[in-house]
């Protein structure tokens, strides 16, 4: 692959945690009223983590991709990182595998790289095993790597929005403000809405209002 053609879903991602970091403890009133860069935004964890799988996609060294992983959040340790996540890390052996949304929000790299569904999905467990094996993480995040290969591969956003809710099926008919989640950073609520705010959206900057 090129570069160009690596590039499309990580820097979307990338874009969209430092947008978002600004309003991890609050929302906006509406789409209109979001203010997408301040003083307070910031890249977070989720661009660290990105940025590590696509490193250990790309060259395939001797690391494995924990070592990666434990490499990057060395480099980068206060970016907030989840109370989970940093056992894992450390080892400790009280870890257990997280359900958490970290899985989808650090995965567009495998969309990137994968040349057919078959690929993204081996990719997809390899990279998010060790940290989310747990049925929601790992979902989540398959979710969100199949939709941005099918958008990056030219399938219709009815298409995504069908394969979506072949997992999330309350998405289907309902607009992404009528779906009544709480917030949440669990996968099996933040992963169908955000899909469903991208349905929804008219351009890349009105999706990350909607969100």
């Amino acid at each position: 692959m090129t570069e160009k053609g690596i590039n499309m879903a990580i820097k979307g991602a990338i874009l969209g945690d430092i947008i978002g970091s600004s309003y991890e403890r609050y929302k906006c009133q509406t789409p209109k009223s979001a203010e997408l860069f301040t003083v307070e935004n910031r890249f977070t964890d989720d661009t660290v983590l990105t940025v590590a799988i696509a490193d250990y996609l790309l060259h395939r060294s001797s690391w494995s991709i924990d070592e990666t992983l434990r490499h990057y959040t060395g480099q980068y340790p206060h970016r907030g990182y989840g109370g989970g996540y940093w056992k894992w890390v450390k080892k400790d052996p009280t870890f257990m595998p997280s359900f958490g949304n970290g899985s989808a929000m650090r995965i567009s790299a495998v969309a990137d790289f994968s040349k057919s569904i078959d690929e993204l999905e081996e990719l997809v467990e390899e990279v998010t095993i060790p940290t989310h094996n747990t049925i929601d993480g790992l979902t989540g995040a398959r979710v969100i790597a199949t939709c941005a290969y099918m958008a990056k591969n030219g399938e219709s956003k009815d298409a995504i929005l069908n394969y979506a809710a072949t997992e999330y099926p309350e998405i289907l008919d309902t607009r992404y403000n009528k779906l009544g989640y709480p917030w949440s950073a669990i996968c099996k609520l933040s992963v169908p809405l955000a899909v469903r705010c991208f349905y929804d959206s008219t351009s890349y900057e009105d999706c990350m209002r909607k969100v």
